[in-house]
């Protein structure tokens, strides 16, 4: 009962978030509206987990190539939705380059999988992606590719975490100074809820670099070690939603203003032309 609590709370959270958002859908911004597409696609990475952790062996297979591109998809994901509320005042689709990884994995995954034996499913499933049986040398060459995949796969998300995290905090940083350069008084504006935003990407992006690093064979493995990365993807992901829930105040609101302050400008200009 305690593994199974575990499996499904990062779970919970996401869908409980979601629901919050999609209530508001209407009435959001563009940032906020990208942040509930973030989380859907977590959502259904997690579904995939759920699956995992819970020992469904012939729906994981189903859910495998699409946990591949969801994994890959969120934290270019969440780059994009930092670049609306600091940078970008609409979607540029052009972005959509950054999605490139996951697409191209998943479907060598995807196709990997089609082309597959019964038996070489069989064998890649509980030798390789679970350890039911005892690891062995000498597996056919598409078991062989699919581990290959497992490892491109670490080595792409390890650096999918580290470049949103750098850029990232480079977006935050800039619009913050951007902030205090234009507006004598920040309160309510500088965004302590940005700088929490900040702390939450650190986080998560260590988080998410110690289960790439560790795998999550090594849990499935080891279950009564699940509550580990259960609770910090949950705090993790609560603490992300949170924050965008909250936040009001983005690149938008201090075009804005700016382009008022000028107005008021140009007014005060003339008004002193004129006398």
């Amino acid at each position: 009962m305690t593994h199974y609590f575990f499996t499904v709370m990062p779970l919970f959270v996401v869908f409980f978030w979601l629901i919050l958002f999609l209530l508001d859908f209407r009435r959001n911004d563009t940032a906020k509206r990208f942040l509930t597409l973030f989380l859907g696609v977590a959502l259904v990475n997690y579904l995939a987990h759920w699956f995992y952790f819970n020992h469904n062996y012939p729906v994981y297979r189903l859910l495998d190539s699409v946990w591949v591109f969801t994994s890959l998809a969120v934290y270019p994901l969440y780059y994009y939705y930092i670049r609306l509320l600091t940078e970008d005042l609409k979607l540029d689709w052009k972005w959509g380059w950054i999605l490139i990884p996951a697409i191209l994995l998943s479907s060598f995954s995807t196709v990997l999988y089609l082309l597959m034996s019964p038996a070489e499913l069989d064998v890649f499933t509980h030798e390789v992606l679970y350890h039911n049986r005892e690891y062995r040398v000498g597996y056919p060459l598409l078991v062989r590719l699919q581990a290959m995949r497992l490892v491109l796969f670490k080595v792409i998300f390890a650096m999918e975490v580290l470049l949103t995290l750098y850029f990232g905090l480079r977006l935050i940083r800039l619009f913050n100074e951007k902030v205090h350069a234009f507006y004598s008084n920040v309160e309510n504006r500088e965004i302590s809820k940005i700088r929490t935003l900040l702390f939450f990407l650190v986080l998560t992006a260590l988080i998410s670099l110690v289960s790439n690093v560790v795998g999550k064979h090594f849990f499935s493995d080891h279950p009564s070690l699940l509550a580990l990365p259960s609770l910090a993807h949950s705090m993790a992901l609560f603490g992300i939603s949170y924050v965008g829930y909250r936040q009001h105040f983005s690149i938008r609101d201090l075009c804005q203003d700016q382009q008022e302050g000028e107005c008021c400008c140009g007014v005060e200009s003339e008004s002193e032309a004129m006398t």
